[in-house]
């Protein structure tokens, strides 16, 4: 994490600005954003399924892990290189921390009585301090880009499928699952993770990020089930309660005898397409309506 963000901050000061103004704010500011990449693997690896709740456990631990060292690692390029110049203008100047906002009904998904690390030392260290290096820390991006690169999943998404085509417009790559060949059984493909859990796992990331996530949900949709407008209330509710900030794409797979305009050669819908019992959805000049 200390080289992650070491690395962002010589990027934010060593890029050239066309307007000076982005370049002012970037050096002022210092917002980083470091994400996890390929969570997939590493719970199929462990045995454990984003719908149960030694999986969900398991997140809480790793989301925790990833913000307490980020933090620390920002605290310590603090004393080496000084704390962001607007740090006084975030809440980490009054040693803000996860645990100070977040949404305590995250609690009822995993009931911690105590946490892994001692987050009121933490905090008396920052306020020491002064606050930290950056004013923004940890991001849940969808990291595709990040994924063709390192052959891993996309964030901390579950898993699409075990072998894919993907595409930039530009390129094409093959993409494979990593150890597809021992662990194919241990993946819990997203299609099969009911939205539910989706959220809780959503929620149990927001708790412990200082940004919002960039949380796509996945749905099946087979012969002629529908989305009633009910489910999709039912979803926004569940994502208010567990302290959820923003939602990025809805994406459906379909079966092949379902046929929408939006639904590209691969059977998934592109996230502008809503299924309701009572609606039929169309785009015309690229604008989408139900």
């Amino acid at each position: 994490m200390y080289y992650s963000l070491l690395m962002i901050d010589k990027c934010i000061h060593m890029s050239d600005y066309p307007l000076p103004h982005v370049g002012y704010t970037a050096k002022n500011r210092l917002n980083a954003g470091v994400g996890i990449m390929s969570l997939a693997h590493y719970l199929a690896k462990k045995g454990l399924k984003y719908s149960t709740l030694e999986g969900k456990q398991e997140m809480h631990r790793v989301a925790e892990r990833h913000m307490y060292f980020a933090i620390k690692a920002s605290l310590r390029l603090g004393k080496e290189l000084g704390n962001a110049p607007w740090i006084h203008r975030t809440k980490w100047a009054e040693g803000w921390t996860p645990l100070d906002t977040y949404n305590k009904n995250v609690d009822k998904i995993v009931d911690y009585q105590m946490n892994q690390y001692d987050w009121g030392q933490l905090k008396s260290e920052i306020i020491a301090n002064g606050g930290i290096r950056n004013s923004a820390l940890v991001a849940y991006m969808p990291g595709e880009s990040s994924s063709k690169a390192s052959g891993g999943f996309n964030s901390i998404y579950p898993a699409r499928d075990l072998n894919l085509i993907k595409t930039d417009g530009h390129h094409k790559v093959y993409w494979t699952a990593p150890d597809s060949d021992t662990l194919a059984n241990q993946y819990e493909l997203a299609w099969d993770v009911p939205v539910k859990d989706q959220i809780d796992m959503y929620g149990i990331f927001q708790k412990w990020t200082d940004m919002s996530i960039s949380a796509d949900l996945f749905q099946r949709i087979l012969g002629d089930d529908k989305i009633s407008s009910d489910d999709m209330l039912q979803h926004v509710f569940q994502m208010y309660s567990v302290g959820m900030k923003t939602q990025y794409y809805t994406n459906m797979k379909m079966s092949k005898e379902v046929n929408l305009d939006h639904s590209n050669n691969n059977g998934v819908i592109e996230p502008e397409a809503f299924l309701t019992n009572d609606a039929t959805a169309g785009c015309e000049s690229g604008a989408c309506t139900l």
